[in-house]
């Protein structure tokens, strides 16, 4: 009887599929999404021919401070505990000491020398554009004021753009709308001597512009 019950198991491990015979895995959590961060940039490497590098804290660095510096401050002042002391060497073999915040100084921004681009700030030693401004076509915009990139990259108004929307001269109560998306403006054709009237016409010969119409 028990020869005949083994024979009853070995079969029952044999004919058992392989999924049954496998250890359950239980499925993995999927990755929850996470808004995307503002966009920033390291800052430019330092330019070729530039010798930067850091120098002593404190009151040795302001020391340093010479008088062919042709940007920065005069630091007559101990370097702060968040500051570094960036010391450049001149061409003419002088030296600019400054005492910087390499966290939020657009002209050492993350390292002594790495400055960001004209329209960009520092924030955490990354270069990007400024609050509530967008990067388009490679410049830092206001989404808010852009007719150009009015509310988002590429959008554009015919007009005017308002707080992120198209708007029109008339319904903001600022005249005549004159000029395309990318050269326009909102004018008085009563008064504008470059659009007298009508859109492009202007007043020469030293008139003004007076009731909409060229007058001495």
């Amino acid at each position: 009887m028990a020869a005949v019950s083994g024979v009853v198991f070995l079969t029952v491990l044999s004919t058992a599929p392989d999924d049954a015979l496998a250890k359950p895995t239980k499925p993995k959590p999927k990755p929850s999404a996470t808004p995307a961060a503002p966009a920033r940039t390291a800052a430019a490497p330092v330019r070729p021919g530039e010798r930067w590098k850091i120098g002593p804290s404190g009151s040795a660095c302001a020391a340093r401070f010479s008088s062919e510096a042709t940007s920065g401050e005069n630091n007559s002042r101990e370097c702060a505990t968040t500051d570094t002391c960036c010391i450049q060497t001149l061409a003419s073999n002088g030296q600019i000491s400054l005492c910087v915040d390499l966290k939020a100084d657009w002209r050492n921004c993350g390292g002594c020398g790495r400055a960001c681009q004209s329209d960009e700030t520092c924030s955490e030693g990354m270069c990007g554009c400024g609050s509530g401004e967008l990067r388009c076509n490679g410049k830092c915009t206001s989404p808010k004021e852009d007719a150009a990139n009015c509310g988002a990259c590429g959008k554009k108004c015919p007009q005017m753009c308002s707080a992120g929307r198209c708007a029109t001269c008339r319904a903001l109560g600022r005249g005549t709308y004159c000029g395309d998306v990318d050269n326009g403006e909102c004018v008085t054709l009563d008064s504008d001597d470059s659009n007298c009237g009508k859109c492009g016409r202007a007043c020469t010969d030293g008139r003004t512009c007076t009731h909409g119409a060229c007058r001495y």
